[in-house]
């Protein structure tokens, strides 16, 4: 196996062989419950839509995957500041819930409830959950980024890599910045062969690994107050390709920074499981947060 592969197998080992917790998991079908799933994010300046309602299955369970969508749900958004209520209707060409109804401004600072009533296996479920909008200040500075296209792992005459910067002034009290960095030219033919982890070409059609190096992110959390500006670098390890870059920096609430740092992290070093944090009440899993975006491009070049 290469290199990166052989990190991924010895990092498990030492979780193995150095857990301390004991953790028997038994599972089967009594332990199945049905739940609401739903995935969206609010943006001020936006209307509503892309609210996608869908739902779990149970293991060891023959899955028809038009069958996860709910499409008759009953949705809707209050604003929790005025009390006004809107709903959501289902949209057959999106598969998503959105609103109608211009007078759903979403605005910066303010909160939202989402309420989503539905069946699944014969079972009336409900859900709420809040989230609150980032106040409005945050924005990429692209002059005082490093954005100026590099060829891949580039030195400066010290030795030291450079890299590209995102410099940007920070929403008031939001401390969680999230970039989304896509490879807008990843191809077979534009794949980095010299990488520092030793993946080839033909790994890349092993476990969807070339979406997954496509689409790369980044988390760091900041302070709040004092100088609004911070600066986020982008590590080479998130670049695979040759080509062109979209990054779009999220200015994150609570309820979408904690579902990108736990939905896929549920065991610590020490072997102990938790479950991720989805900000929901009753019988809801996912993520329905809020955000505020700007976006940059830069480009790798071959040497």
């Amino acid at each position: 196996m290469k290199k990166y592969i052989q990190y991924l197998m010895i990092a498990t080992l030492i979780t193995l062989t150095t857990g301390c917790g004991d953790v028997p998991v038994s599972v089967d079908e009594n332990t199945y419950e049905p739940k609401i799933v739903v995935d969206g994010i609010i943006m001020p300046g936006h209307r509503v839509e892309n609210i996608r309602i869908t739902r779990n299955f149970a293991l060891n369970r023959d899955i028809d995957f038009t069958d996860f969508l709910i499409t008759d749900a009953t949705v809707g958004i209050t604003d929790l500041g005025s009390g006004d209520e809107y709903p959501l209707s289902y949209n057959a060409l999106t598969g998503a819930y959105e609103s109608d109804d211009d007078n759903l401004i979403i605005e910066y600072g303010k909160q939202y409830q989402l309420s989503v009533q539905a069946t699944v296996d014969g079972k009336n479920l409900s859900t709420t959950t809040v989230t609150t909008v980032p106040r409005d200040g945050f924005s990429i500075r692209e002059a005082d980024s490093k954005l100026t296209p590099l060829t891949y792992r580039e030195r400066d005459e010290s030795g030291s890599l450079k890299l590209f910067t995102l410099a940007f002034d920070r929403s008031i009290d939001t401390d969680s910045y999230i970039a989304s960095i896509v490879a807008l030219d990843a191809s077979k033919e534009s794949f980095v062969i010299d990488n520092p982890f030793e993946i080839e070409v033909e790994d890349l059609d092993e476990d969807n690994l070339f979406g997954l190096l496509q689409h790369q992110s980044q988390w760091m959390q900041t302070q709040t107050g004092g100088d609004n500006l911070s600066k986020l670098e982008i590590l080479w390890f998130t670049l695979w390709f040759y080509g062109r870059y979209r990054i779009i920096l999220y200015a994150a609430d609570e309820n979408l920074k904690d579902y990108f740092l736990t939905h896929k992290n549920i065991q610590d070093i020490d072997g102990n499981l938790w479950e991720p944090k989805f900000h929901f009440e009753g019988d809801g899993i996912g993520v329905f947060g809020a955000a505020l975006t700007d976006t940059v491009f830069v480009e790798v070049l071959k040497e």
